[in-house]
C-alpha cells in the first residue's frame, strides 16, 4: 500500500468533515475508508498474536498521519471498522479497533466501549495507554451507570486523575471490604502528580478505618511506599512517627535523598524503628540494622546534619543523649566505605565536632564522657590533631575533674583510662612526651610510670628503649619514702625485663646504683648480669634484632662484689681476673680479646654466687655457667681402649676383654649327625632341628650354615614328605635375612629341589615369608642411583621375588622401608627403589591388558611414604619423574576393549574424587598460596588450581583418540561405546565443574551461588531470571533446581503413568558447555546412523550435562529419525507387552518408559534463543501434529508465540469419534490436548504448578495458568471442537474461557444433554498396566507395534452430563468474558444450581447499573427464579447502586404474594436504607397486614432479625410496626430488643415500649384458667415483659442512648409512669402473698437516671422546677421514701453537670436547683422539736424516720449540693447553702467545699 493510505493533501486541515469536501476529495475519503477496512479485515484473519497487533498498530498510525489533526475524520473511520453498530460487533473486532485507535491516538473509542459487554474490551479501553482522556476516566469513575468491575479497571488506569471527590467515592465503594484498593488509588495518584500532600494527608486523617488498616498492614503489605516517598516526604515521617508503619531502607532512601533531616531526626533522636537494606543488596541475606545503616549514611554524606543531631539528642534526651552520642560516634568510627570515603583526620575532625555539640554542663564532672570519646579516635590519625583532641577533651570536664581523668584523684592517684587510651594512640617518642607534660602539672602514681615504661615503649628490636630510661629517670626524681628503694628497684626490675638496648640497661642500672648510694641488691644485681649475658649471646646470632652495645664494659660494677667469707677459692681468683682490667696485657682484656665480651658477664655472673648483701625483692636467681663442673670430673674412672686384636683360628673369637670362645657347631655336630643317621622319623626330625639349632648359636653362623646346607641337600632327596617339611620349614625359619646372601647358592638348590617335589604347597608359605623378608631387606639398603640411570638389582633380590611372588606387596614394603626408625630409605636411593617398585609391580606387559588400574592403586598406597601428613599422588608424581615416565610408558602399550572403561570413565573419576588430597592439608585445592611446600620432603611448590596432569599428556589423549577411532570403526559395538562415552561426558562434565571458588567462600557457598554469577564451563538455557526476594523463596526455587536436569532425566519425570502427573524439566537451571566433550559428542554423533535407540538414550544422558551447539546438532538428528505416531502408540501399549517394553527402553528394562522422544525434544527445546528456529524446523515434518503431546516445550511454543503454527496442528488432529483412536485419546498415557490452554508462564500460578495439581483446578475448581486470550477465534473454534469434547471437570472449566469462540453455544449444547450417564466405564485402576502378554517374537518392532496398538480397547470416553457436571460447567460460566451472554445460559439454572448462583451474582457485579437492572429483574428477581436467587439480587439492589430500585422492590413483592424469605429480605431493604422515604414504603406494611398470621409471624420474625442487626432505622412508623410484631406469638422479646436495639425515633420508641408494657400488664393479670390454646406462650412472653428484671433492662438501655434527649417529655414521661407502675404493683403482690418486701434502690435509681434526661438545656426555670417537683410527688407515694430523695437529687445534681449550659442559663438552673433542695429540707426532710419529743418518748418506727431524714438532709446539704456548688456558682447560692447548714457543722462544709 505504500507509506500511508492517502496522500498528505488529501487529508486538508480545513476539511472537518467528508460531506464538506468536494467530489474529488469525497471520492478519495470514500476510497480511504474502504481501504482501512480491507486493511483492517486482514489483519483480523492474521492468526499470530504478535504479527496481528503489529497489523493493527501500523494500520493506525498511518491513518493518523494520513487524517492529520482531524480526529472527527480519524472517529468516523474508526467507528467504520466495526461494522454495522446496531448489530454489535464481537469482541475480538473491538479489540482489535481499540489496538487501531492505540496506534492512531484517538480519543474517544475507549469511552464508547466502557460499557461493552465484554470484559476484555472494557479493560483494553480503561488500561490501554492514550485511549482514555482523564476527564472522560473520571466521570466514568464518578458515575452511578458504571459497574463495579469497571471501576476496579478505572483505579488502575493511567488516565484517572485524583482528587478528593474520586478518593471518597473510591472510599464510599471499597473502603469497607477492599482498603487495598483505596491504598492503590492513592499511590497512583501521588506517582501520576495529581495527589497533592495536604489532600493525601488530610484523607488519611479523615477515614479513621484507613489509618488503622495500613498499622495492622505495618508496611510490609503496602505497595508504594518508594513513590510516596518521593512525593510526600513530610507526610511519609509523620506517618512513621505516629507508628503506622515503621521505615524500610528501600524508600527512606528517597526521603533521604531530599530531606534528609526529616529521617535522621525522627530515627537517630527520637528513636524511630525501621529495617535496614539487605547485606550486599543481596535479597537472599539478612536486612541490616536500620538505625546503623542511616548513622552510617549521614556520616558520609551529611556530616553538618548529624552534627545538628548530635546537638538535638544532649538538649532533648538527658536520660539517653550521651548513650546515642556514643553510638553515633562509634558507627562514625566504623565508615569503610570506598564511594564516599571518610579519612582518620576527617573523622577526628568529626568527632571533635561533637564533642563541641555537649553542653558545658553536661561535660562538667564527667569523666566517663570524655573516656569515652578518646577511645574513639582513630588510630592512625594525625599526631597533632590527636594530641590536640585528648587535650581538648580532657580540659572540657572542667579543672576540678581533669586531674582525676588524667591521674587520678589526689589522694589516690592511679593509672586512669583516659591516659592509658591516650597513650595508645600515639606513638611511643609522642606518647612520653605527653606524659611528661602532664607531670608538669601533677603526679602520678608508680603504676603509671610502669605503663609508659613498659606498655607504651616496649619494643622487639629495643628502637624504644631510652625513652624507658628517660621515664626510669622521671621516676628516680619523684620517689620518696621509706619504701623508695624497694619501688625504685621493682620498676628497674621491669625496665631489665623489657628492654633490648644493654646500653639502656646499663646506663639505668648506674642510675639505679647513684639512686640507692653505691649500695645493690644482690639478687637484682646477678639478675641484670644474666639478662646483660643473654643479650650479648643474642646480639651474635644470625639476623639478630638486638641493637650493638656502645657503652664500654661496666667493669666499675665489679666493686659491689663483696664474696662470702665461705667462697671457694677459684671464685676469688675469678673476682681478681674481673678486677685485672681490660687492657691487651691485662688477663680479663686478654680473655675478652678470644672468647668475647660474653666472657665477662659469664665470670661475674658466676662469681655473684657467692657474693652477699642485703636483700630487698624476693628474686629468683638466674641461671649461671656452672664453672665448678670440672670438680665432678674423674679422669680415673675412663676406659682404656684395648690394644689386643684378637687372634687364633676360625673356631675362637676374642671379644672385647679378652675372652676367647670356640665354635659349639663344630664340637657338636658329631652326636646331631649320629641321630639324623637314625632309622626313627621322630628321631631323624629331631636330628635335624638339632643341627639348625647349632648353626644358629653358633659364634661364625655363616660358615656353620655352609657347612649344614649342603649336607641337607644332600639328605633332603632321600627322606620322606614329613621330614622334608621340617628341614625346609626350619631351614627357612632359623635363618636369619641377612645371612641369605652368604648361602645364597645353597637355597637356590634347595628352591629348585622344593619345586621339583609334590608336596611343596605345604612349605610354600614359608618361602613366600622368607622371600618377602629377603626383598624388603634389600629394598632398606637399596643403592643410591642417579635419576634415570639404569637400575641393577642385586641377584638376593630377584631371588627372593621368585619365591615370594610379592609383586603387588611390593609398595607396602616400600612404605615400610620409608617408616623405618633406623635409617629410613630418603633421598636419591628412595627415587631409584620407587622406579623399581612401579616397573615391577605395574608391568609394561600383561597377559590381561594394561594394569592402569594397579598403577593407580600402587600409588595410592606409596603416598604413605612420608612422613608426618600422608603423601598424595601429585607430590610423588611432582617430585620423582619416574612416577610420570612411567604412566606415559603404559598408555603408550596401546588402547583397547579391556582398559577402555579405565581410561575413559574411571581415571577422570579417581582424579576427580581425588583432588581434595592434592592439596596441603586443610587447605582448598585451588587457594595453595605460591611458596607453600608440599608435605612431600623437598618438593617444589605446587600450582595453583586443580590437578589434572595426568590427563593432559600426549600420551593419553592419543590412547583417547585411539579408543573413538575404534568405536567410529565398529571395533567396539555402538551400544557399549555409546554407554561409555555418556560416562565420560558426565566425569568431564563433572571435572569441569571442579573450579576454584572465588578467595572467602567455601565449596558449598561456591556451588550454591551459582545462580547468581556464570563460570567460563556454564550455559543457562533461560533468559529470565526469577527474582527472590525472601530466602524461603530462594530455598524453596533451589530446591528444585539442581545441576543440571539429572533427577529429572534419572527418575524419568516425563513418565505420566508412573509418577500420576508430568513434571517438566526444572525453570532454573545450568549445564557444561559442550566444549568440554567436544570430540566425545562428535564421535556420538558419528555412532548415530548405525546405532539404535539405545544409542539414543545415552544422547539423552548426555544432554542432561552438556548443552551447545554440538550436542544440539545430534538431538536434532536423533529427533529426525524417530516416528512420533510410533513413540505415541509405544507409549500406550508397551508396558502390556513387557518384551516390547524391553526392547524400547533405556538398558533395555522391562519396567522402563519407552517414551524416547519426550526427553529429546524438551532438552533441544530448552534453550530461549534458538527455539523458534526449531520449532520452525520440525514445522516441516508431515507428522508434526503429534509433538504436541511430547513434553511440554513445543506446545507451550506453539500457544504462547506461534499460534499460526498450533492453528495448522489443530487443524491436523482428529477428535475423539466412533473411528479408530488415535494415541492422544489415551489420557492416562501422555499429555493431552486440553493442557495446551493452560501453558502460561510464571513461577507460582504458571503452567509447572498446573502440572502438579490434581486435573490442573485450583482449589475452588478453576483451572490453572490459562491463556487463550492470545489465539484467533479460528483457532479456539478448533480447539474447543478437538480438545473439550470431554466432560471432566478441567475440560468444562475451560470451555466458557474460549472468549473469541461461541463458547456460549458450546457449553449450550452440554446442557442440552442433561442428563446423561457416562457410556463407558473406566476401570478401577484408571493408571494401571495389565500385562497382556510377557514374551512374544517379532520380526519388525514397528509392525508388531502398530499391530498391538490396533488391538487395544478404545479409550473409555468421559461425556457423562449429571449434576456435577452441569455445576462445574455454570460455575465455570462464571467467568466467561461476555456476561450478557453467560447470563442468558445461567439463568435457566440459577434457581437450581448453587454454583449457578453464585456465578450469576458475580457476572451481574461485571456489568453497569442499568444493564444489571434489566438483567436482575429478568433473570434473579423473577416469578420462577428460586428463593435463594431471588434473595441474592435483593442484596445486589443496594450494592450495586441500581438506579430506581424501589420499583424493583415493588414488583418482586408482588403486593404481598411473594415468599415470605423474599418479603422479609425486601422489607428489611426498605426499612434500613436512608434513601427510600416513609410514605413511599408504608404501602409495603400496609399490605403485610393483610397477610395470614402465620405468614405474617415469619416474616416479622425475619424482619426483626435484621433490623436488630441494622440498628438504623429510617422510617419513623417502624418503632408502631415493631410494637405490633410483639403481640404475634413467639415475637414479643424479639420485638423488645429490636426496640431497645435502635438508635433512631426515640419517641416514637418509647410510645412503642409504653404500649407493650401496657399490654404486659394486662397479660400478667390474666387467669391462669384462661391461658388456654396458642395464646398460652403468647401471654407468657407478654409477662415475662412487665417483670421487674426486664423493665430494668430496659431502663438501662434507654438510659445509655444519646438520642433519648431528644425524646418528647410527655413520652419519656409516660414510660417513666409505666415503669414505675410495673415496680409498684410488683411490690404489691410481693405483700399479699406474704413476702418480706426488701425495698431495691437500683430499680429505682435506673428510673431516676432516665427521668433525669427530662432536664435539659432547652427548657425553663419553671419546667425544670415542676419536672422535680412531679417526681418529688412520686416519689411520696412509693417505697423507700424519704431515702429516695438522696438518690433524686444525685441525678439532679448529675445532670447539671452533664448539661452544656451556658453562664446565664446555669446560673438559673443552679438557683432552680437550689430552691427544689430547700423544699426538700424544708418538707420531707424536716425533723421538728416536737418531733425529738416523740422520739425520746419510745415510738421506735417515729425514731427510725427521723434518723433516716435527718442523715438523708446531711447528705442534701454536704454531698449533693456542695458538690454542684464546687464547680462555681453566685455567692448568693453559697450564702442559701451556709444558712441551712447547723451552726455547728459550718466548718465542716467549708473545708469541706474548699477540698472540692
Amino acid at each position: 500500500q505504500g507509506a500511508a493510505l492517502i496522500s498528505p493533501a488529501v487529508a486538508a486541515p480545513g476539511a472537518a468533515c467528508c460531506h464538506a469536501a468536494s467530489p474529488l476529495v469525497l471520492v478519495r475519503w470514500r476510497a480511504t475508508m474502504s481501504e482501512a477496512k480491507a486493511r483492517f479485515e486482514q489483519a483480523l484473519k492474521v492468526l499470530n498474536f504478535n504479527d496481528r497487533c503489529h497489523e493493527l498498530s501500523k494500520l493506525g498510525r498511518e491513518l493518523r498521519t494520513a487524517c492529520g489533526s482531524d480526529v472527527s475524520k480519524l472517529q468516523t473511520i474508526l467507528e467504520g471498522l466495526a461494522g454495522d453498530p446496531a448489530a454489535g460487533a464481537p469482541a475480538f473486532v473491538e479489540q482489535a479497533r481499540l489496538l487501531v485507535a492505540k496506534g492512531a491516538h484517538c480519543p474517544g473509542i475507549a469511552q464508547k466501549l466502557l460499557d461493552h459487554p465484554s470484559q476484555a474490551v472494557r479493560f483494553l479501553a480503561v488500561r490501554g495507554k492514550g485511549l482514555l482522556q482523564p476527564e472522560e476516566a473520571r466521570a466514568a469513575f464518578l458515575s452511578a451507570d458504571s459497574s463495579l468491575k469497571l471501576k476496579k479497571f478505572l483505579l488502575k488506569s493511567p488516565s484517572l486523575l485524583v482528587d478528593k471527590e474520586v478518593l471518597d467515592h473510591a472510599w464510599q465503594i471499597f473502603g469497607e471490604k477492599d482498603k487495598q484498593r483505596c491504598w492503590g488509588l492513592l499511590v497512583h495518584g501521588a506517582t501520576r502528580g495529581t495527589l497533592t500532600e495536604e489532600l493525601f494527608e488530610n484523607w488519611i486523617n479523615e477515614h479513621d478505618g484507613m489509618s488503622a488498616w495500613m498499622e495492622r498492614e505495618g508496611g510490609k503489605g503496602l505497595l508504594g511506599l518508594a513513590q510516596l516517598a518521593q512525593r510526600f516526604p513530610n507526610t511519609m515521617v509523620r506517618m512513621v512517627e505516629k507508628g503506622i508503619f515503621e521505615y524500610a531502607w528501600y524508600w527512606a532512601k528517597d526521603i533521604l535523598a531530599k530531606s534528609p533531616i526529616l529521617v535522621l531526626r525522627s530515627v537517630l533522636v527520637f528513636h524511630a524503628e525501621g529495617i535496614g537494606p539487605k547485606k550486599g543488596y543481596d535479597p537472599l541475606d539478612r536486612h541490616q540494622n536500620f538505625h546503623d545503616t542511616l548513622a552510617s549514611w549521614g556520616w558520609r554524606h551529611k556530616p553538618e546534619l548529624m552534627l545538628e543531631i548530635c546537638n538535638d539528642m544532649m538538649e532533648l534526651d538527658t536520660s539517653r543523649g550521651a548513650d546515642d552520642l556514643i553510638g553515633l560516634a562509634k558507627i562514625l568510627m566504623s565508615v569503610t566505605s570506598t564511594r564516599y570515603y571518610l579519612t582518620l583526620n576527617a573523622k577526628l575532625k568529626l568527632l571533635r565536632d561533637m564533642w563541641e555539640q555537649v553542653p558545658d554542663a553536661r561535660k562538667e564532672d564527667n569523666e566517663e564522657l570524655a573516656c569515652q570519646f578518646v577511645t574513639l579516635i582513630p588510630n592512625g590519625a594525625e599526631v597533632s590533631r590527636i594530641v590536640d583532641a585528648c587535650w581538648m577533651f580532657a580540659g572540657g570536664v572542667g579543672r576540678a575533674s581533669r586531674q582525676k581523668l588524667l591521674v587520678g584523684e589526689e589522694k589516690s592517684l592511679k593509672l586512669t583510662k583516659f591516659l592509658k587510651t591516650f597513650a595508645s594512640k600515639l606513638p611511643p617518642d609522642e606518647a612520653v612526651a605527653q606524659f611528661l607534660q602532664v607531670l608538669k602539672e601533677y603526679d602520678a602514681s608508680q603504676d603509671t610510670y610502669q605503663h609508659f615504661q613498659s606498655s607504651v615503649c616496649v619494643s622487639k628490636d629495643g628502637k624504644h628503649d631510652e625513652l624507658m630510661r628517660i621515664v626510669f629517670a622521671k621516676y628516680l626524681e619523684i620517689v620518696e619514702g621509706d619504701d623508695a628503694a624497694v619501688k625504685a628497684a621493682k620498676l628497674f626490675q621491669q625496665l631489665e625485663q623489657d628492654a633490648k638496648s644493654r646500653d639502656v640497661i646499663q646506663s639505668s642500672f648506674d642510675l639505679l646504683l647513684e639512686f640507692l648510694g653505691e649500695k645493690m641488691e644482690p639478687k637484682l644485681f646477678a639478675q641484670v648480669v644474666a639478662r646483660m649475658g643473654r643479650l650479648e649471646k643474642q646480639s651474635r646470632e644470625k639476623d639478630s634484632v638486638i641493637p650493638p652495645a656502645t657503652l664500654p664494659i661496666p667493669v666499675t660494677w665489679v666493686r659491689l662484689v663483696k664474696l662470702q667469707d665461705a667462697a671457694p677459692p677459684h671464685a676469688a681468683f675469678l673476682l681478681q681476673v674481673l678486677r685485672s682490667g681490660t687492657g691487651e696485657r691485662d688477663l680479663l682484656g686478654a680473655m675478652m680479646a678470644h672468647y668475647g665480651q660474653r666472657f665477662f658477664w659469664d665470670v661475674l655472673a658466676h662469681v655473684l654466687q657467692y657474693g652477699e648483701g642485703q636483700e630487698l625483692l624476693d628474686i629468683k636467681p638466674p641461671l649461671v655457667p656452672n664453672f665448678d663442673a670440672l670438680k665432678e670430673i674423674d679422669v680415673s674412672s675412663i676406659p682404656r681402649a684395648s690394644s689386643e686384636e684378637p687372634t687364633g683360628g676360625s673356631r675362637r673369637i676374642l671379644r672385647r676383654g679378652s675372652t676367647e670362645t670356640f665354635s659349639q657347631y663344630f664340637s657338636s655336630m658329631g652326636d646331631a649327625k649320629k641321630k639324623v643317621n637314625s632309622k626313627a622319623p621322630c628321631d631323624r626330625e629331631a636330628g635335624y632341628l638339632e643341627l639348625i639349632k647349632l648353626c644358629v648359636k653358633d659364634n661364625e653362623s655363616a660358615k656353620a650354615w655352609n657347612d649344614l646346607l649342603p649336607y641337607l641337600l644332600q639328605r633332603f632327596g632321600a627322606e620322606q614328605e614329613a621330614q622334608r617339611g621340617v628341614i625346609v620349614r626350619g631351614i627357612l625359619t632359623s635363618l636369619k635375612t641377612e645371612m641369605w646372601h652368604d648361602v645364597l647358592k645353597h637355597l637356590k638348590n634347595l628352591w629348585k629341589l622344593c619345586a621339583k617335589a609334590r608336596e611343596s604347597a605345604n612349605y610354600s608359605q614359608a618361602w613366600v615369608d622368607g622371600g618377602r623378608a629377603v626383598v624388603k631387606m634389600e629394598l632398606q639398603k637399596w643403592p643410591a642411583t642417579a635419576p634415570g640411570a639404569a637400575v641393577e638389582v642385586s641377584e638376593l633380590c630377584e631371588f627372593g621375588l621368585e619365591v615370594s611372588k610379592c609383586e603387588d606387596n611390593l609398595p607396602g614394603m616400600l612404605v615400610d622401608c620409608c617408616k623405618a626408625k633406623d635409617q629410613p630409605l630418603e633421598g636419591v636411593a628412595f627415587e631409584s627403589a620407587l622406579g623399581w617398585v612401579l616397573q615391577t609391580a605395574v608391568p609394561l606387559t600383561s597377559e590381561v591388558g594394561l594394569p592402569l588400574s594397579s598403577f593407580w592403586a600402587a600409588l595410592d598406597k606409596l603416598c604413605d611414604c612420608g612422613k608426618g601428613d600422608k603423601w598424595s599422588a601429585r607430590d610423588l608424581w611432582e617430585r620423582y619423574p619416574c612416577v610420570s615416565t612411567h604412566w606415559r610408558k603404559l598408555l603408550e602399550q596401546g588402547a583397547n576393549q579391556k582398559n577402555a572403561e579405565f581410561i575413559l570413565v574411571k581415571v577422570l573419576d579417581l582424579l576427580r574424587s581425588s583432588q581434595s588430597k592434592f592439596a596441603p592439608k586443610g587447605s582448598n585445592p585451588a587457594l595453595v598460596p605460591q611458596g607453600k611446600k608440599s608435605p612431600c620432603r623437598g618438593a617444589k611448590p605446587l600450582a595453583i588450581g586443580y590437578w589434572w596432569e595426568p590427563l593432559e599428556c600426549a600420551e593419553y589423549k592419543a590412547a583417547v583418540r585411539a579408543l573413538f577411532g575404534q568405536m567410529e570403526s565398529g571395533e567396539l559395538p555402538p551400544k557399549e561405546a555409546s554407554e561409555l562415552l555418556a560416562r565420560r561426558v558426565e566425569a568431564l562434565a563433572l571435572r569441569a565443574m571442579h573450579r576454584a571458588p572465588p578467595p572467602g567462600k567455601t565449596d558449598k557457598a561456591y556451588h550454591d551461588d551459582l545462580s547468581r554469577r556464570e563460570p567460563e564451563w556454564m550455559t543457562r538455557p533461560r533468559r529470565r531470571r526469577l527474582r527472590c526476594e525472601k530466602l524461603k523463596e530462594s530455598q524453596e526455587e533451589a530446591g528444585s533446581t539442581g545441576l543440571p536436569c539429572r533427577f529429572w532425566v534419572n527418575s524419568q519425570e516425563w513418565d505420566l503413568p508412573r509418577h500420576h502427573r508430568s513434571q517438566p524439566l526444572p525453570w532454573s537451571m545450568y549445564h557444561i558447555r559442550d566444549s568440554v566433550a567436544a570430540e566425545e559428542v562428535r564421535t556420538l554423533a558419528k555412532l548415530l546412523p548405525q546405532g539404535g535407540r539405545q544409542v539414543m538414550w545415552q544422547i539423552v544422558e548426555v544432554a542432561s550435562w552438556v548443552a551447545g551447539p554440538e550436542i544440539s546438532n545430534v538431538i536434532g538428528a536423533a529427533i529426525a529419525k524417530l516416528d512420533p505416531k510410533f513413540e505415541g502408540m509405544a507409549r500406550c501399549i508397551a508396558r502390556h507387552y513387557p518384551y516390547l517394553n524391553s526392547a524400547m527402553t533405556k538398558g533395555e528394562q522391562l519396567t522402563g518408559s519407552s517414551d524416547l522422544l519426550t526427553p529429546l525434544l524438551e532438552l533441544w527445546l530448552l534453550e530461549d534463543g534458538p527455539r523458534d528456529e526449531r520449532v520452525a524446523e520440525l514445522m516441516k515434518r508431515n507428522d508434526v501434529e503429534y509433538l504436541l503431546f511430547f513434553g511440554t516445550s513445543f506446545s507451550r511454543h506453539l500457544s504462547n508465540a506461534r499460534q499460526e503454527w498450533l492453528h495448522t496442528c489443530l487443524q491436523k488432529l482428529r477428535a475423539p469419534d466412533s473411528q479408530a483412536p488415535e494415541f492422544y485419546h489415551y489420557t492416562r498415557r501422555g499429555p493431552i490436548l486440553r493442557q495446551i490452554a493452560q501453558l502460561r508462564g510464571g513461577s507460582k500460578k504458571g503452567f509447572r504448578h498446573m502440572l502438579n495439581t490434581p486435573e490442573g483446578l485450583s482449589s475452588d475448581g478453576f483451572p490453572i495458568a490459562v491463556q487463550m486470550y492470545l489465539w484467533h477465534p479460528e483457532t479456539q473454534t478448533e480447539f474447543l471442537e478437538k480438545g473439550l469434547q470431554s466432560t471432566d471437570s478441567t475440560s468444562l472449566a475451560l470451555i466458557p474461557r474460549a472468549e473469541h469462540a461461541d463458547s456460549v453455544a458450546f457449553v449450550r449444547q452440554v446442557l442440552d444433554r442433561y442428563p446423561c450417564e457416562q457410556s463407558v466405564k473406566e476401570a478401577a485402576d484408571i493408571w494401571g498396566w495389565e500385562v497382556i502378554q510377557a514374551a512374544g517374537a517379532y520380526s519388525n518392532l514397528h509392525s508388531e507395534v502398530e499391530r498391538r496398538f490396533s488391538q487395544l480397547q478404545p479409550p473409555p470416553a468421559v461425556d457423562a452430563v449429571d449434576d456435577m457436571q452441569v455445576e462445574a460447567l455454570l460455575t465455570a460460566l462464571g467467568r466467561a468474558d461476555d456476561a450478557a451472554k453467560a447470563l442468558k445460559v445461567l439463568g435457566a439454572y440459577a434457581g437450581k444450581v448453587k454454583q449457578a448462583k453464585e456465578a450469576v451474582t458475580k457476572m451481574i457485579a461485571q456489568v453497569s447499573p442499568p444493564r444489571a437492572r434489566n438483567l436482575l429483574r429478568d433473570v434473579m428477581l423473577a416469578r420462577k427464579s428460586g428463593v435463594g436467587l431471588q434473595i441474592a439480587g435483593l442484596n445486589m439492589i443496594l450494592d450495586l447502586r441500581i438506579p430506581n430500585p424501589l420499583e424493583l422492590y415493588r414488583a418482586t413483592w408482588r403486593k404481598g404474594f411473594c415468599q415470605r424469605d423474599v418479603a422479609a429480605k425486601i422489607l428489611a431493604k426498605v426499612t434500613t436504607s436512608p434513601q427510600f422515604a416513609a410514605e413511599d414504603i408504608q404501602e409495603f406494611f400496609d399490605t403485610l397486614q393483610k397477610v395470614d398470621v402465620d405468614k405474617r409471624a415469619y416474616i416479622a420474625d425475619a424482619l426483626l432479625d435484621e433490623l436488630i442487626a441494622q440498628p438504623e432505622w429510617a422510617a419513623p412508623f417502624l418503632p408502631e410496626v415493631v410494637g405490633n410484631f410483639a403481640m404475634l406469638n413467639g415475637l414479643t422479646s424479639k420485638a423488645v430488643t429490636a426496640l431497645l436495639g435502635t438508635n433512631a425515633n426515640p419517641t416514637e420508641v418509647l410510645k412503642a415500649l409504653c404500649q407493650v408494657i401496657r399490654v404486659s400488664r394486662l397479660a400478667s393479670r390474666t387467669p391462669p384458667e384462661k391461658k388456654s390454646g396458642g395464646k398460652v406462650t403468647l401471654l407468657k412472653d407478654l409477662g415475662a415483659v412487665a417483670k421487674v428484671d426486664s423493665c430494668r433492662r430496659q431502663l438501662a438501655d434507654l438510659a445509655s442512648k444519646a438520642k433519648i434527649d431528644e425524646s418528647d417529655p410527655a413520652a419519656l414521661l409516660a414510660y417513666i409512669d409505666e415503669a414505675l407502675q410495673t415496680w409498684e404493683e410488683a411490690e404489691m403482690e410481693k405483700r399479699k402473698v406474704g413476702e418480706v418486701v426488701v425495698h431495691e434502690s437500683g430499680f429505682l435509681d435506673m428510673v431516676l437516671q432516665l427521668w433525669s434526661k427530662l432536664l435539659r438545656t432547652s427548657g425553663t426555670s419553671d419546667e425544670w422546677l415542676n419536672t422535680m417537683l412531679h417526681m418529688y410527688r412520686t416519689l411520696g407515694g412509693m417505697p423507700g421514701f424519704p431515702l429516695s430523695l438522696d438518690n433524686l437529687a444525685r441525678w439532679v445534681t448529675a445532670r447539671a453537670l452533664a448539661l452544656d449550659f451556658g453562664p446565664k442559663a446555669y446560673d438559673s438552673f443552679l438557683q432552680v436547683i437550689g430552691t427544689f433542695f430547700c423544699r426538700l429540707l424544708d418538707e420531707a426532710l424536716k425533723v421538728e422539736d416536737d418531733d425529738k419529743e416523740r422520739a425520746k418518748a419510745g415510738d421506735e418506727g417515729y425514731r427510725k424516720m427521723s434518723n433516716l431524714a435527718r442523715s438523708t438532709g446531711h447528705k442534701l446539704l454536704f454531698n449533693r449540693w456542695a458538690d454542684l456548688l464546687a464547680h462555681g456558682c453566685a455567692e448568693s447560692e453559697t450564702a442559701v447553702l451556709l444558712a441551712l447548714c447547723p451552726e455547728d457543722q459550718k466548718l465542716e462544709l467549708a473545708k469541706g467545699l474548699v477540698t472540692k
